[in-house]
């Protein structure tokens, strides 16, 4: 729900809304924390009863997903890799086609001499650091994806390319600057 049309209603219309789309019997307190929920500009959690409300970049989520986790898996030359969470398929090959390097980040080029053992691909974790490829500083993921503007959805559901150094490229944000072509 968009907060601010959720807050550009009537304060009783509001309210109905609130109690009608948390499907349950609140009491005036906790209708007025869903809307200070929807006020803020922040993201923020709320729980109630039977169910956890999000407020993320001006929308109110009344029905919290389950949060996905992306198993690591190994990219093997010459193997294509599943990655039925996403609906994706990943090839790695060794070559040295000159073409687009990294257009439209589908296809991201490495350079292999600095890729340090194998090649992993999942979802973020806690630490996580990029140095995007032309930029000339080391950012954490939390960082690019803030500046990206993706939620928390997106974030989880975002695939990170890893050595044993660190990150390689984030699918969408960009190559580091150690292994670009």
């Amino acid at each position: 729900l968009p907060t601010e049309e959720l807050l550009a209603l009537h304060g009783a219309v509001a309210s109905r809304v609130v109690r009608r789309l948390c499907r349950g019997s609140l009491s005036m307190e906790q209708v007025e924390a869903v809307l200070a929920l929807a006020r803020s500009r922040e993201l923020k959690y709320l729980d109630l009863p039977g169910q956890r409300l999000r407020q993320e970049q001006g929308r109110l989520y009344f029905r919290e997903q389950a949060k996905l986790r992306l198993p690591e898996r190994q990219l093997i030359p010459g193997k294509w890799v599943q990655v039925p969470e996403l609906g994706l398929e990943l090839l790695a090959e060794y070559g040295s086609e000159s073409g687009e390097v990294n257009g439209l980040f589908k296809t991201y080029r490495f350079k292999c001499e600095n890729i340090d053992s194998a090649v992993f691909c999942g979802g973020r974790k806690p630490g996580d650091s990029l140095r995007p490829q032309g930029r000339g500083c080391t950012k954490s993921l939390k960082s690019l994806f803030l500046e990206a503007g993706y939620t928390q959805q997106q974030r989880d559901r975002t695939l990170v390319l890893r050595d044993g150094k660190g990150v390689l490229a984030v699918l969408g944000l960009g190559v580091d600057e150690r292994v670009k072509a």
